[in-house]
C-alpha cells in the first residue's frame, strides 16, 4: 500500500488558518445554515474571537471532518507544517 492520505491533502494550501463562517461551511461542503447546525450539534468546532472577529480554526475543521467520515481525529493534519 502507499502513503496514508490526509483529508486536506488534496486541497490547495489555504491563504489563512482562521476561516470565516462561510469559508468553514465551504470547507465542509455544506451551506452556512447547515454548518451552523453542525456547530450547535457539536459536529463542527466552535469559533473563537480574534479581537472582534469570530474565526474557525482550519485544523480543527479538518479534524472534525475526518472524525465525521469515520476516521480518527489524529489522522487529520497534525500541524501547519503538513501543508508544505
Amino acid at each position: 500500500m502507499g502513503r496514508a492520505v490526509h483529508s486536506a491533502e488534496a486541497l490547495p494550501r489555504p491563504q489563512r488558518r482562521g476561516l470565516s463562517r462561510v469559508q468553514a461551511a465551504d470547507f465542509f461542503g455544506v451551506s452556512p445554515s447547515t454548518f451552523d447546525k453542525m456547530v450547535r450539534d457539536g459536529i463542527a468546532p466552535k469559533p473563537f474571537a480574534i479581537y472582534n472577529r469570530w474565526v474557525y480554526d482550519f485544523l480543527e475543521c479538518d479534524r472534525a471532518f475526518n472524525k465525521l467520515k469515520g476516521g480518527a481525529p489524529e489522522q487529520a493534519l497534525d500541524d501547519w507544517g503538513d501543508f508544505q
